[in-house]
């Protein structure tokens, strides 16, 4: 295989494949334009478009969102989160989880995982209950596009009166037996980020059971206003009421319209990123690493290729390993550094000690390679000569 590049070798390429590269077609650029020449660019007929594709699909209300951040903010605002609320959410997750509790003035509980797929299991939970009194409310996180169990979440939720948000920010498209993200808890969250399998720029979603809660969600998302500037435009009369106060959260035409083309074509793009990843499973089925799997009960969208690397087998870290990666043309990521590693929230952890042995177990051998539609048949295989080539030499 040569000599690495990190060691004045010859890297596998000459120009550095991203992690990410985002999947944008003629198609979608004709979308946008399309609602750039109409003169309507703020939230309008486009939104509407994309909000009711959601929601045919899920057979749920929609609310588009300025962000899956955004989204999970509403949904503590709609299940009603209280200053000093407790609410628990898993430590192996990015920051938008815990922050929007503590926006409110809420408490988040950080909490531990499985070791096989980074989830929230139920037996998790319910231990964490039993150790911190009062918890009021429930965040979990579909990893990598993996999907809790929410039957069984469901179940626990309503035996110990919480209230409950899926951060689905991965799993758009995804399943839990055989139905999609999106209809099991009361409020789902979802991300249109650059890096996600649907993406406006930036964006998101919530999707709640209650239809009144959509309403209420929508004028929230624009300042508490009777009518948005759309309906207002429609009719002879520009004026409105201030219902309730609310917040700027909206997402604004040009970025709906990239979403929804997106999103007519997800199925392909979900085909096309688990082609990618078993191409990575037979490419280093011998090596020092395990997968994060998927449960029995769901199907991922395949949003992220997240290898388990066998540090004891290895006379190199991680650190060293992407850096390699990276000299030879190939750059990764990491999901996640845990919370409680972070200066931000390591005063919550300490305020709620709960165990973490798993978090802690994944939190220096978690990987994620690129995994994109956008990726040429070159890239894939580029990826796999260089992550041998490194984890060969991380042998030795």
């Amino acid at each position: 295989m040569g000599n690495l590049a990190l060691e004045g070798g010859i890297p596998v390429r000459s120009r550095l494949l991203p992690f990410h590269r985002p999947w944008i077609t003629p198609e979608d650029e004709e979308a946008v334009l399309q609602t750039l020449r109409s003169g309507w660019l703020t939230t309008g007929p486009a939104a509407r478009a994309f909000r009711e594709a959601l929601e045919r699909d899920l057979e749920r209300p929609v609310v588009l969102t300025s962000s899956c951040t955004s989204a999970l903010f509403l949904a503590l605002k709609l299940a009603g989160i209280q200053p000093g609320d407790r609410v628990l959410v898993p430590s192996l997750t990015f920051a938008a989880t815990a922050s929007v509790v503590i926006h409110h003035g809420g408490v988040p509980v950080l909490a531990d995982v499985d070791s096989r797929t980074g989830l929230l299991t139920p037996e998790i939970v319910e231990d964490a209950l039993s150790r911190i009194p009062g918890i009021r409310g429930l965040i979990t996180v579909d990893y990598g596009g993996s999907p809790v169990d929410y039957g069984a979440m469901g179940e626990i939720v309503e035996r110990h009166g919480l209230f409950w948000i899926s951060d689905a920010a991965h799993a758009l498209g995804s399943t839990y037996r055989e139905e999609p993200v999106g209809r099991q808890a009361p409020f789902t969250a979802f991300s249109f980020y650059a890096t996600k399998a649907v993406t406006s720029g930036e964006g998101g979603a919530l999707v709640v059971q209650d239809p009144e809660l959509r309403d209420r969600a929508e004028r929230l998302t624009l300042h508490g206003l009777s009518r948005e500037s759309w309906s207002r435009a429609q009719g002879r009369l520009p004026y409105y009421q201030v219902l309730e106060v609310g917040y700027k959260l909206n997402l604004p035409d040009p970025l709906a319209a990239l979403g929804l083309s997106q999103y007519r074509r997800r199925h392909q793009g979900t085909a096309m990123r688990h082609h990618i990843l078993e191409k990575y499973r037979r490419a280093f089925a011998d090596l020092p690493l395990r997968w994060v799997e998927t449960p029995p009960y769901g199907r991922s969208n395949a949003h992220l290729a997240v290898v388990v690397l066998d540090l004891e087998a290895l006379k190199r870290d991680r650190d060293w390993i992407i850096q390699a990666l990276l000299a030879e043309g190939i750059q990764t990521s990491v999901h996640f550094v845990p919370l409680h590693h972070h200066p931000a929230f390591r005063p919550y952890r300490e305020a709620h000690p709960l165990p973490l042995p798993n978090t802690e177990y994944l939190a220096p051998r978690l990987l994620s390679l690129p995994v994109s539609p956008a990726m040429t048949l070159r890239d894939v295989e580029d990826v796999v000569e260089a992550f041998r080539k490194v984890l060969t030499a991380a042998l030795a």
